[in-house]
């Protein structure tokens, strides 16, 4: 049934994804809503619900998951159709950090390798100030996602998204403006040397990578060396 589904919109939140589609039932002449959640930390489906009629809701929630070993192994591969031109296609393995470092004009701030991070997904870009920046997407070890967002530094401060109410607070060699989020959620920036960064992520995964900063004689070690994006 899925596999029929067109899909209408895709919602990432933590480790759950969510697939609003329209799926074709023979017993109906219009495509039935369904919605389907996936969970990646478990990496297996967690419910699926199908809007039956204006009030009828069928709703089915997973237990467990199981795939046949008898499958053919090439069960879960895709082929795209032929004279089909790829728009997206992936960055090799370690090219991805060496590209983004080529098109900013400051040094990127990496994670320690002792913070046990998975960097997901790098994107650079230019804000509305003409500012160069480049956002990181991290994958901690609780399986919850850290935001690591990097400008050159401007002026001798970290400014924090208006409307934000920090503190500053000394963490080893660091500096750090420190503000707390709704939902368990905090923001801290800090500057080194030429680069402003800003970590956004849970307060217990937030602090513990501040502390791992701060236990460095230097940040511009963490520059050399980090974790590859996943493919």
């Amino acid at each position: 049934m899925i596999r029929r589904a067109q899909i209408g919109s895709v919602r990432v939140q933590g480790n759950l994804v969510t697939l609003d589609m329209s799926v074709p039932l023979p017993s109906s002449k219009d495509d039935t809503r369904a919605v389907f959640v996936f969970n990646t930390t478990s990496d297996m489906p967690q419910s699926f619900s199908l809007q039956l009629g204006k009030n009828d809701v069928v709703k089915e929630v997973f237990s467990h998951f199981q795939v046949n070993p008898a499958l053919p192994s090439g069960t879960f591969t895709f082929t795209p159709p032929r004279g089909v031109t790829p728009a997206i296609s992936l960055t090799q393995t370690g090219t991805a950090l060496s590209l983004a470092k080529s098109q900013l004009n400051f040094p990127i701030v990496l994670p320690p390798q002792a913070a046990g991070m998975t960097l997901d997904a790098i994107n650079t870009g230019t804000n509305s100030k003409g500012r160069r920046f480049v956002i990181l997407t991290f994958t901690a070890r609780d399986s919850s996602s850290v935001l690591i967002t990097e400008t050159l530094k401007q002026g001798s401060g970290v400014v924090l998204p208006s409307g934000v109410t920090s503190t500053v607070e000394t963490v080893g060699p660091l500096s750090v403006a420190m503000a707390n989020l709704p939902n368990n959620m905090a923001e801290a920036g800090f500057v080194d040397h030429k680069t402003q960064v800003v970590v956004e992520g849970n307060v217990s995964t937030v602090d513990s990578l501040l502390n791992e900063w701060g236990s460095l004689p230097s940040l511009s070690a963490t520059s050399s060396s980090a974790p590859t994006p996943s493919p």
